[in-house]
């Protein structure tokens, strides 16, 4: 049976204040509009807007309206303002459980026309169980500094959730009423309606939809994907990130949060590029350089800073290789940025020429202190008297209030990290090297106690027993990892 979920919507004249803004490779630059009737394309390239057909709900599918008015704060009048060039809406789902593929999730993008009364219907897939990210985007704009002109959001408890349940909704409307800039986050659209009084759209309850909102500002990173990626050139760009912990304190104990959070993360990014005009032979020469904001210094994986203030990285520190199922990936080393990850774009070049560019702090939000606006883990190392690892148990921790509180319920988390988590062990970096790698932990997993060998925190364990020496958490959210690593 089809339902529907209807955003009422209208947004003020200072939207045209945005940041954060993206542009896409394969979007049209279309700017007809249609008020009698909703048209999208879905799967593909957008058609234009003479071929573009009426389109119809995937199966169990959600049909997003909505209303976008851009109004005078002087006058109030409700003449559209054209001259924040919004003409579209996309909608881009983050993922289902599989390996993270952009040119696979690709065929669920949705992407309609806004018309000229504000309105716009977005036929989603109701299946997917990761949630829907909606932007409102100008498509002819040609500056990549002014794509993206918001990321729509529903407002709990001064948060906006930007990551749509809409596997959970209940009902077959939501009525969002009036929506405009946020304030405090120019890039985000925010429901005037006050929704923290009110969660019977979802079957998520209020207190659930706040902690989703109080950590859904990751989403944002969906611009990179949206920018760069089509159903035959899915470039792909995941920073990952690593927290580093010391293994005396996750040793029958569990790490304070504050302790976990207190140092900035190091940071990496891949790259896939199976649409550009790099190849393996451009690995390490000075024919493809990364241009990030500012000057970042490159840290080696033994933590030490090998090049300072670096503002163009080029040679070894960019790595290509081949692939079988993708043209090549280039693997950008482990960067530190100092106190924080730099604001704005960075741009990948060959000759001189962008091939891609992107922004990596999108992928990681903080408070205005510069604590991670994110779900942290942490896990305990279970050892036996002999010092044998016994089990390794989780918790959950969930940004909120300027602070962190235990997830009680880590079912929710399920919904976020589809995926699942892993957990990789490790022995010293010898000869002897060993690694075991457990899965598709969900979140509600609390307790791994199975490992396929034998593991010990003696120096000189048993024969046929393995010295763990570190031990990683990570989980993916769009394709970007964050990494928690216990180290001695």
């Amino acid at each position: 049976m089809k339902s529907y979920l209807a955003f009422i919507t209208a947004l003020t004249l200072s939207l045209l204040a945005c940041g954060n803004n993206s542009p896409n490779s394969v979007d049209p630059s279309s700017s007809t509009q249609n008020s009698s009737s909703y048209i999208q394309s879905s799967g593909s390239e957008p058609l234009s807007s003479s071929s573009q057909t009426t389109g119809s709900n995937p199966p169990n599918g959600k049909l997003i309206l909505g209303k976008y008015q851009a109004v005078s704060i002087l006058s109030k009048s409700v003449a559209v303002d054209a001259s924040n060039g919004i003409n579209q809406a996309v909608a881009i789902p983050l993922g289902n459980g599989g390996p993270w593929d952009p040119g696979l999730l690709f065929s669920h993008w949705v992407y309609t026309p806004v018309d000229s009364l504000g309105q716009f219907a977005l036929d989603v897939d109701q299946s997917i169980s990761a949630g829907w990210v909606v932007l409102l985007v100008d498509s002819a704009e040609t500056d990549p500094t002014l794509k993206v002109k918001g990321f729509v959001g529903i407002g709990y408890s001064g948060d906006n959730l930007l990551n749509l349940p809409i596997a959970t909704m209940s009902g077959d409307s939501l009525d969002l009423g009036t929506v405009s800039q946020d304030p405090q986050k120019p890039d985000e659209i925010r429901a005037e309606a006050d929704s923290t009084t009110d969660s019977s759209s979802f079957t998520l309850s209020l207190d659930q939809l706040q902690m989703l909102a109080g950590n859904s500002s990751t989403v944002k990173a969906i611009k990179n994907v949206y920018l760069n990626a089509t159903s035959t050139q899915p470039n792909f760009i995941a920073p990952r990130f690593f927290w580093y912990i010391d293994m005396n304190d996750a040793v029958n104990s569990y790490p304070t949060i504050p302790s976990i959070v207190a140092k900035k993360p190091q940071y990496a990014i891949l790259l896939q590029l199976t649409g550009t005009s790099l190849a393996v032979a451009d690995s390490g020469t000075s024919n493809v350089t990364l241009d990030p904001p500012q000057g970042i210094d490159i840290v080696d994986n033994a933590g030490i800073v090998t090049s300072a203030g670096v503002t163009q990285i080029t040679g070894s520190d960019i790595r290509i290789s081949a692939s079988t199922d993708k043209t090549g990936y280039i693997d950008v080393g482990m960067a530190n940025a100092g106190n924080e990850i730099p604001q704005g774009w960075w741009f990948l070049k060959k000759n001189g020429t962008t091939q891609i560019q992107f922004d990596v702090a999108a992928a990681y939000a903080t408070d205005s202190v510069g604590q991670p606006r994110l779900f942290i883990p942490s896990f305990r190392i279970n050892l036996t008297a002999a010092s044998t690892l016994a089990s390794v148990d989780i918790q959950w921790y969930a940004y909120q209030d300027n602070g962190y509180v235990l997830v009680t319920d880590p079912t929710l988390l399920d919904q976020v990290v589809p995926g699942g988590c892993m957990l990789g062990l490790f022995s010293p970096y010898d000869a002897n090297h060993f690694e075991e790698y457990h899965r598709k932990i969900m979140p509600s997993q609390t307790s791994v106690s199975s490992f396929e060998n034998p593991w010990s925190r003696s120096t000189s364990p048993a024969t046929g027993t393995y010295h763990l020496s570190e031990m990683q958490l990570s989980y993916s959210i769009n394709g970007i990892d964050y990494n928690f690593w216990v180290k001695e």
